[in-house]
C-alpha cells in the first residue's frame, strides 16, 4: 500500500475520534461521494416505488435492505479518495462488479450492526468466506464496541430526520386542511393519494442520503485507524519521510553519526560479544520461540468511574486538567437536565394528542353536545326529524323546520360520520371539514343548508315554502339514513 500518497494524517485515534475524522472525510469529497450515491440510489429507489405502488411498505423494506450494495459504491469512492483519485459515479458502478461478498452481505450479514465497520474486508481487502471472517474477528477485537454505537447512532439520526419532514408538513399545513398526513400518518394507516406516496418517497430518499455516506465514511475511517493501531502504519509512513529527508541531504551526516556509533560499540563492546551477536537475526528469533513471548491475553473489566477519582483525589494525582473534567461535568449535569425536559415534554404531547390520533371509534365517544349554540345530542331530536320538518312548514314555521333539519345534519355528521369540530370554528370551517370528510353530494347538501340557516338566523331572510321542501328533500337523501 502506498502510504505516502495518503491525504490523510495518520495517526492512532480513539474510536469516536475516527468517526469524526469520516465525517470530515463527507465534508472534503462530498461531490464525488454525493454524485456516485445519487447515481447509484435514486433510479434504484424509484424504481421500487413505482413498480411497488401499490405496496409501499413493501418497497420501503426492498429499498431498505438493499442499502449494503449502496454503500460499497460510497465506500469505492472515499477509498479512492484518500488517496487522492477522484472517481467518477460511472467508474464506481462499475467496481461493484468485481467485489466478492455481495450476496453474503445481503442475507447474513444484513443485520450485522457493525456493517459499516466491515465492509471494507470484502470490498477493499477482496476476502471472502473463512478468510474474511477471521479479518473481521481480528480488526473488530478492539474496535467492533464503538462500531456498534455507531449504527445506533446513525440510525436514530435518520428517525430524526424522518420525523422532522413529516413533523413539517403538520408545520407548515393550514388548520383544517389535510390533517390526516404528517406525523401521524406514519403510526396510522390510511387512504394514500399518489401524491402523498410521491411525497413521503422523496422524504424517505432525502434521508437516507443525508445520512447514509456519513455512516459509510465514519465505519471507513475507524477501518483506517483499526488497520492503522495493528499494523503501525503511522510508524511505517514516519519511517518513509524520514529516509526521504535522508535522501534529500542529510545522509552523509547519517552515514558519519552510523560510522561513529559504530566504532565506539566496537572498542566498547566485550570481547565475546562478537560471537553472540554474529547472528542476531537467529538469536532473536531464539528469544521469539521463548514460552513467556508466546502467550497473549486480554482481559475486560468494568470499574466504577468514581472510585477511579476518588483515588486520584486522595493521591492528589489530578493537573491541569481538573477545570476540564469539572466543565465535562457540568455539561454532563446540563445534559441530564435536557434529557428530563425532553423525556417530559414527550410524555406531555403523547398525553395532549393521543385523543386526536385515536382511531375513529374513540373520536365518537366524544362527539359534542352542543354545536353553534344548538343542542345536537341525539336524544334532543324527534324520532323521525324529516316529519316534524314537514308538519313545521305545513304550519308556516319556517324557522322551526330549518333549525330541526340543521341540527339533524350537524348530529348525523359529528355523530355517524366522526366531523370534528373545534371550540373556535364557525359555520365556515364545518363545512369545510365536512368536504373533506364526505362525499361531493353530501357536501354540497350540507353547504346549502348551512346557507340557509345563516339566511334565517343572521339575516332573518327565510326560506320559501318550495326551497324547505328542495332542503327537506335533500336532507333525505343524504341524511336521513345516517341520521342516529
Amino acid at each position: 500500500m502506498q502510504l505516502d500518497r495518503l491525504a490523510l494524517r495518520l495517526r492512532r485515534r480513539r474510536p469516536w475520534e475516527a468517526g469524526d475524522l469520516g465525517c470530515r472525510m463527507v465534508q472534503t469529497w462530498w461531490r464525488p461521494l454525493m454524485a456516485a450515491w445519487l447515481t447509484a440510489y435514486v433510479p434504484v429507489a424509484v424504481a421500487v416505488y413505482v413498480a411497488l405502488r401499490e405496496h409501499p411498505a413493501v418497497a420501503i423494506a426492498i429499498v431498505w435492505w438493499l442499502k449494503p450494495l449502496f454503500d460499497r459504491v460510497a465506500l469505492e469512492v472515499l477509498s479512492r479518495a484518500v488517496f487522492g483519485e477522484v472517481l467518477s459515479p460511472l467508474a464506481a458502478l462499475r467496481a461493484l462488479r468485481d467485489t466478492p461478498g455481495i450476496v453474503a452481505s445481503l442475507t447474513i450479514y444484513r443485520f450485522d450492526p457493525a456493517r459499516a465497520f466491515n465492509l471494507p474486508v470484502p470490498h477493499l481487502e477482496r476476502l471472502r468466506g473463512r478468510a474474511a471472517r477471521e479479518r473481521s474477528r481480528s480488526l473488530g477485537r478492539r474496535g467492533r464496541g464503538a462500531a456498534v454505537w455507531s449504527t445506533l447512532v446513525y440510525f436514530n439520526f435518520e428517525l430524526v430526520v424522518t420525523l422532522s419532514f413529516f413533523g413539517a408538513i403538520d408545520l407548515f399545513t393550514p388548520s383544517g386542511f389535510d390533517r390526516d398526513f404528517g406525523l401521524k400518518s406514519i403510526f396510522l394507516a390510511g387512504e394514500e393519494t399518489p401524491w402523498r406516496q410521491a411525497l413521503a418517497m422523496a422524504m424517505q430518499i432525502a434521508t437516507v442520503s443525508l445520512i447514509e455516506p456519513f455512516y459509510v465514511a465514519s465505519g471507513f475511517a475507524q477501518y483506517l485507524n483499526r488497520r492503522t493501531q495493528l499494523e503501525a502504519w503511522d510508524l511505517e509512513l514516519t519511517l518513509r519521510n524520514i529516509a526521504k529527508g535522508d535522501a534529500d541531504g542529510s545522509r552523509p551526516r547519517a552515514i558519519a553519526a552510523a560510522l561513529l556509533a559504530a566504532l565506539v560499540l566496537a572498542f566498547a563492546a566485550p570481547r565475546e560479544a562478537p560471537a553472540a551477536a554474529a547472528d542476531p537475526e537467529t538469536a532473536i528469533k531464539q528469544v521469539m520461540t521463548e514460552p513467556e513471548l508466546q502467550q497473549y491475553k486480554e482481559v475486560k473489566r468494568y470499574r466504577w468511574k468514581a472510585d477511579r477519582d476518588a483515588r486520584e483525589r486522595d493521591t492528589g494525582e489530578r493537573d491541569a486538567s481538573g477545570l476540564g473534567e469539572l466543565i465535562a461535568g457540568f455539561a454532563r449535569v446540563l445534559m441530564w437536565i435536557a434529557a428530563f425536559v425532553l423525556v417530559a415534554l414527550l410524555l406531555y404531547y403523547a398525553w395532549r394528542y393521543v385523543g386526536a390520533w385515536a382511531p375513529e371509534p374513540g373520536r365518537r365517544r366524544q362527539a359534542p353536545k352542543v354545536l353553534f349554540g344548538l343542542d345536537v345530542a341525539p336524544e334532543s331530536l324527534p324520532p323521525d326529524i324529516a316529519a316534524a320538518a314537514l308538519a313545521a312548514i305545513e304550519a308556516g314555521r319556517a324557522r322551526e323546520a330549518l333549525g330541526l333539519l340543521y341540527r339533524g345534519a350537524l348530529s348525523a355528521l359529528v355523530n355517524r360520520d366522526g366531523l370534528e369540530v373545534e371550540a373556535g370554528d364557525t359555520e365556515g370551517d364545518c363545512v369545510r371539514r365536512t368536504a373533506a370528510l364526505v362525499d361531493a353530494d353530501k357536501a354540497h347538501a350540507f353547504a346549502d343548508l348551512v346557507k340557509a340557516w345563516q339566511a334565517t338566523a343572521y339575516a332573518r331572510r327565510e326560506p320559501s315554502a318550495p326551497a324547505l321542501r328542495d332542503l327537506l328533500a335533500s336532507w333525505r337523501a343524504h341524511f336521513e339514513a345516517a341520521a342516529p
